[in-house]
Parts: C-alpha cells; structure tokens; sequence
C-alpha cells in the first residue's frame, strides 16, 4: 500500500513556496490559514482588492465555501508552527506540507469508517473492494494532487453521516447514543458550509435508513431523541455566525458569493421548444455517462452506478428510494448540465459526493442477485480508473487544453480535453507517460534526492544527460533543482504520514 501511495502522490502542488491567488485552491487555503493563523473570519489581510473575490459593504471574502477550511485549519495550524520552530525553507515549507495531508487524512479516515460500518452490519464484503472502488471514482487526484479542493471534505461528511448513523443503532449506552444524534445534524450542517450546493445532505440520512432496512435488525432512534432537536438549533445558529462573519450579511443563496446574477430559468438556458431543451438535457446526462471526456461509464464507477440504482429501484417497485435518488440525482447533475463542462479539472468533480451514497447502496443488496453483476463490473472498470489518475496530462493525448476548444457538451472552452479516453488509451504506449509519472510522484523525488545525494547535483545531471533524457527541460530542470533544495526532514515528515496512512488502511482491510 505504501508504494501505492508514493506513487499516487504528486508533488506538482507541494514544491511550492505558497498557494497563489486567484482560484478555488486558493480559496479554500485562504479560509484555512485566517481560521488557523489569524484566529477569525476577516480576509482582509489574507486577499488582494480584486474583482475576483466577492465583496459588501468593504467586506472582502473568498468564493470558494469555508466548510473545508475548518476542516483542514489544524493542519494549517501545525505546519504554520514547524515553520517558526524550525525555520523551514520555502520550498515544501511545512505550512504547505501539512497542509496538504488534510484531504489524505479524510480520505482515509472515510474509508476506515466505511469498513468499519460493513463489521457492524455484518456484511462479508472484501473491503478491498471499498479501497479499489475509492480509488477507481477519481476522488485520489483531488487528493493526491489538487489537495486543496473540497471533494475529500464532502465525501468525507457523507461518509461520517453513515457512519455515525450505523453507530447509532448498536450503541447502547444512553451518553453515546445522545451523542451521536446531536453530531448528526452538525455534520450535516458542516457539510453545508462545505458545498452549498449539496442540498441534498438534508434528506441523505433518511436514504441511508432505508437502505439500511434491508437488514432486519436496523432501528433509527434519532427522531424521538432530544438531542437531536438541540443539534438542529445549535447547528442553525452556527451556520448563521459563520455566514453572516465572512460575508458581512446572512443569505442562502450560494450564488451570491460567487457574484451570480442569472436565475436558475437563465443558467438553464430554457428555451420556448421544450422538446428540443429535453432532448438536449438527455444528451448531455449520456454524455456525462458515457462520453468519451471523463464519462463516468470509464472513470468513476462507482458514480456512475447511480443510473443502474434508479432502474433496479423502478423494476423492484422501492418507490421512496427512487424518488430521493431522483431528486439527488437532478440536483447533482443538473449543476454539470448548468456549467456544461467537467469543471475545469480531472472528471467530474461536482459528482463526487455521491460516492459513499452509492457505495452504501451498493452494499445493502449485497445479499441480492444481482450485486454480483455490479462486482464484474466495477472490479475492473475500477482498476482501470485508477490507472487514468496516474497517466492524466502526462502527454499531450491526456492534457487538458490551455487555449478555447469545443467540449464534448459542445461549448467553447479552455481547460477541456473531449477526446481523453482515447488519449488515455494510447498512453499505455508512449513511454513520455512513464517517464512524468515516475519524476512527478513522491517516489520518483525519493529516488532523485538519494542519486543527487550519492552522485552530486552536477554531475546526476551529466549522467543523465549522456543518457538522452530530457534534462534541459524547463519543467524537469525546476523539478531538479527544487528536489535538491528540500529538506530531508520534509521526505521524512512526508514518507512517516504515508506509512501511518497505508497501515490504518491495511489494518481497516483486514480486521
């Protein structure tokens, strides 16, 4: 597993001195650093005066949603602190570093607390299934790579939600169950301040009760419990001092900080022929299925798994469950259908909360015929998945395009690459792919810092030079001279989070 992980782990993002202005990593680690260093929610000495950002009455605020940078502060926090102690450089500083393994700590921690549901519910699942579905749904590169993105944080709240209800019904004593149903809500109202947007966190606990019903013995006593009344209160008046500290007024509407003008009617684009605005939306939902940029069929199956539910619900007459599937379903990809693109980045990342909704679906009809069907498919589809994380943008069949090209939604766009899975396909064969994949993962700097180490940074390069390889490349020439700077102290920080990481995952795997 550890190999796993060094190999997975991109240091694109991490050589870096700071996590630049403008964009949605910037955000979240702007929320992150005036949570953790400055105690507060004012930004107005963490941002730039910029059209940017949003802004009332003098109030200056990121775009990007807080609930992640609550989350991931203490990191923050603690790489801010090895920082003055140790007086790091600037390249991986320990702020940057720490950072960067929040998103993996609640990757992990999400898949640890699924595991551990499947023990309590009794289910003789090979929870190497759940790690190879994890890791074959696109999540890892948001993850692994862009770690300052939200999509760990909300899988991460969906899976907690699961797993806290899982809990609620074995536990016996009266102190913990009071517990857990006052965490209920708030974790829900956490995941809110993650991603407005995901509205359907609100109805997310009744589904996983009705999936859970499939087993026998399921009670949910959160209802008749008082606690839980408390939480939504609490839970309410938190979300209200949140919203109204950063923007300076309280609002629910998310679209308001990002400066959006337009009603749901205009981002819709609705025209007077409703026919032709029908069968448009069905071709953009294949699409999004099926498409060749980053259909869901071919790199996240376990997302994709969403559509064959909604029919098996249909043909097994489990009306409540489709109809919250059909709900979710419309909210979640109605928002891909709105932007009409995969948002800019790997696969389509507004869809990724869905994985553990899926994924607990998928395992309470573990004892029905059909979920052997689903197994064929998602084992290899998975495996194949995961493998397009490594060779993504590592030539330019797999790169997204820097300059305005139609998408496969048919949009003119930049950051868009409608042909990738052929582009992945040919990687298999382009040896370029291995070779970026080996110099811009963990390992490959491992190795790098040992050979400067034995052979001296001249004359590695010498070497490496008389062997054809592409030393005066500027992007490997940055990556040299960065990996000669870093610290050892930082690879070993780095290789120890990993290792504890591979053993809870192991450990989770075979308890």
């Amino acid at each position: 597993m550890i190999f796993i992980l060094l190999i997975f782990l991109k240091i694109d993002f991490r050589l870096i001195s700071e996590i630049t202005c403008c964009g949605d990593d910037f955000d979240y680690y702007i929320h992150a650093k005036t949570i953790a260093i400055d105690g507060d929610l004012d930004y107005s000495n963490n941002l730039p005066d910029d059209p940017y950002f949003y802004k009332y009455e003098g109030k200056l605020a990121p775009k990007g949603f807080v609930g992640s940078g609550i989350l991931s502060s203490p990191f923050l926090l603690i790489g801010n602190g090895l920082d003055k102690l140790f007086n790091s450089s600037q390249i991986m500083n320990f702020e940057i570093l720490i950072y960067s393994f929040s998103s993996l700590f609640y990757f992990v921690l999400s898949i640890i607390m699924f595991n551990s549901c499947l023990k309590k519910l009794n289910i003789n699942e090979n929870s190497f299934f759940v790690l190879i579905l994890f890791f074959g749904s696109g999540l890892p590169y948001f993850v692994l790579e862009r770690y300052s993105m939200a999509h760990s944080y909300e899988v991460f709240i969906n899976t907690f939600i699961f797993y806290l209800i899982v809990n609620l019904n074995f536990e016996i004593k009266l102190w913990k169950s009071n517990t857990i149903c006052f965490l209920i809500p708030f974790v829900i109202m956490l995941g809110l301040l993650v991603k407005w947007t995901n509205y359907y966190l609100l109805i997310l606990p009744y589904f996983y009760i009705l999936c859970l019903k499939e087993f026998d013995n399921y009670k949910f006593p959160i209802l008749r419990n008082i606690f839980t009344y408390i939480s939504i209160v609490f839970s309410s008046l938190f979300y209200y001092f949140v919203n109204s500290n950063i923007y300076n007024r309280f609002f629910l509407d998310p679209r308001i900080a990002y400066g959006e003008t337009k009603n749901v009617v205009q981002l819709l684009n609705v025209n007077e022929n409703i026919v032709l605005q029908l069968t448009k939306y069905i071709r953009d939902t294949l699409n999004i299925f099926f498409g060749f940029e980053f259909g869901l069929f071919w790199f996240s199956p376990i997302v994709f798994l969403i559509l064959p539910i909604i029919i098996l619900n249909i043909i097994d007459k489990k009306f409540k469950i489709f109809v919250i599937l059909l709900g979710i379903f419309i909210q979640t990809f109605g928002v891909v259908i709105i932007w009409q693109s995969t948002a800019s980045s790997y696969g389509y990342r507004y869809l990724l909360s869905l994985i553990p909704l899926c994924l607990v679906y998928l395992v309470s009809i573990s004892k029905n015929k059909k979920y052997k069907y689903f197994k064929y498919y998602l084992y290899p589809s998975s495996i194949f998945a995961s493998l397009s994380i490594l060779f993504f943008e590592t030539n330019k069949g797999t790169q997204l395009s820097l300059i305005e090209i139609e998408n496969s939604f048919g949009k003119i766009t930049r950051y868009t690459k409608p042909d990738y899975l052929i582009g992945y396909l040919k990687s298999f064969s382009n040896f370029e792919s291995y070779l970026v994949i080996f110099v811009t993962s963990f390992f490959g700097l491992i190795i790098f810092k040992l050979l400067i180490s034995v052979f001296g940074y001249e004359n590695l390069l010498n070497v490496l030079e008389s062997n054809s390889l592409p030393v005066t490349n500027e992007d490997f020439l940055r990556f040299y001279t960065n990996t000669y700077q870093l610290e050892y102290s930082k690879i070993l920080i780095t290789f120890l989070f990993l290792s504890l990481c591979s053993f809870y995952i192991e450990k989770s795997i075979s308890d």
